[in-house]
């Protein structure tokens, strides 16, 4: 006769471990916040395609698709417990109350969510960006009362001289650069890109502009984070350089 089979032994995989759980306040806590993101995300968008330039909307829509809203999240469904006795080997056993924050408790941990105000006044910034090109290390005199005025017919004459769009107004971003960055601003993001394209064309064949040492450069207006990447990048090709040069 051949002996009985041997019982496997319980184990208890990570799925079982009950400190993967956490209190439905926290779950909800989770659920407003995701939320409270997926409406600023919505309104920017929404924002942008409504005025907006052709070519922003363009790419506005082939990055950021339509978002659905989040359905309400429902109350939790409890079932009622099951009695102690019913259970064998747990007649001795005594229940232990674990405290759960309250909905209020949770609330109060959540970050304020931004008002209409503050998401049109995000909105209209990223507007005025996507107008605006910044040309770095152009002559700079914070003592000149007229240099705005002059730089500004400057730009104007070099748009004309090679049928670039004119700039509609310039002005320094205040900083403690010694060239203190020169924003452009044009009429629609078309403008500037073309204006951009059309500088960097021509740098190194006109006179007026081969003349400026250093040679100033020019780019869009960045975000905080895309400048920090910008800034980055650069620090990394320097470093880059001067190990080639320490080699030759």
């Amino acid at each position: 006769m051949a002996p009985p089979l041997s019982k496997r032994k319980l184990t208890i995989s990570d799925d079982d471990d009950p400190s993967g759980f956490v209190p439905f306040s926290a779950y909800r806590q989770l659920h407003d916040h995701v939320g409270t993101l997926t409406n600023i995300i919505s309104d920017l968008r929404n924002a942008l395609l409504s005025s907006s330039a052709k070519s922003v909307i363009d790419k506005v829509s082939s990055l950021v698709p339509a978002i659905p809203t989040i359905p309400v999240l429902p109350e939790p469904q409890f079932l009622p417990p099951l009695p102690l006795s019913t259970v064998p080997g747990t007649a001795s056993l005594t229940t232990t109350t674990i405290p759960i924050p309250s909905n209020t408790q949770a609330s109060s941990l959540s970050p304020t969510p931004p008002t209409p105000f503050d998401i049109a006044m995000k909105a209209a910034t990223i507007l005025e960006k996507s107008k605006r090109a910044v040309l770095e290390r152009f002559p700079d005199d914070p003592n000149d009362p007229n240099q705005d005025q002059s730089q500004l017919n400057f730009l104007t004459k070099l748009a004309e001289t090679h049928g670039l769009p004119k700039p509609s107004r310039i002005h320094r971003h205040p900083c403690k650069s010694k060239f203190r960055p020169l924003k452009i601003q044009f009429i629609s993001s078309d403008d500037r890109d073309t204006f951009i394209r059309g500088y960097n064309s021509i740098k190194n064949s006109d006179s007026t502009i081969k003349s400026i040492d250093p040679k100033p450069r020019i780019r869009r207006d960045l975000t905080s984070e895309e400048l920090l990447k910008l800034r980055e990048s650069r620090k990394h090709v320097y470093n880059e350089n001067v190990k080639l040069e320490r080699l030759s």
